[in-house]
């Protein structure tokens, strides 16, 4: 699904525009995934385990384009890749096909000007068009500003995985999950 492109005022007074990324942003996209996988151990990955190429990221970013289930949005600042967010369906199956999941990162020097604000809201809404009746995420339990925004537009906290990241040092975190209900009878 292609998100329809829009400004968005931010904290500071500056605009961000939201946007799709395209197979032509494969790179852009690619070396944001790197740097803010390296900013904070809240990523699921760390930088040197991104592996796609530039063609399979074109690939991926072109099907999720024509994927009415599925949706990415970009934030830019000027011609910066800011942040990205995105929904994905939990699966195909019946079963679960009513639930959509939900990531999303911020570079750095761009926290606290509500690009995450602008960013979730976005993906709620075409979680909401692609018909989802709820959206969920996992989060680093120590990551408390995000909880605190995800509590802010309505995602309730429905569990616990502990030890769930494992880092390089040895030591873990706890995970926590969380769903927004998008219909009344979720």
């Amino acid at each position: 699904m292609i998100y329809k492109s829009r400004a968005v005022p931010l904290k500071n007074g500056s605009a961000c525009l939201l946007k799709s990324p395209g197979p032509e942003d494969a790179e852009r996209i690619l070396q944001y995934l790197r740097q803010t996988s390296g900013e904070t151990h809240n990523m699921i990955r760390y930088e040197d385990e991104i592996a796609m190429t530039a063609d399979e990221e074109r690939d991926y970013l072109r099907n999720i384009e024509n994927d009415p289930s599925a949706c990415m949005v970009s934030a830019y600042i000027g011609a910066e890749l800011a942040g990205n967010a995105g929904i994905h369906p939990i699966a195909s199956l019946y079963k679960l096909r009513h639930r959509a999941s939900f990531g999303m990162a911020v570079k750095e020097k761009y926290w606290h000007m509500g690009i995450g604000s602008a960013l979730l809201t976005a993906c709620i809404q075409a979680a909401r068009t692609a018909g989802y009746e709820q959206l969920e995420l996992e989060v680093v339990l120590d990551n408390t500003r995000a909880i605190s925004l995800y509590e802010r537009l309505g995602f309730i906290r429905c569990g616990r995985r502990p030890r769930a990241f494992k880092f390089r040092d040895g030591s873990y975190a706890d995970e926590l999950l969380m769903l927004l209900p998008l219909t009344d009878g979720a």
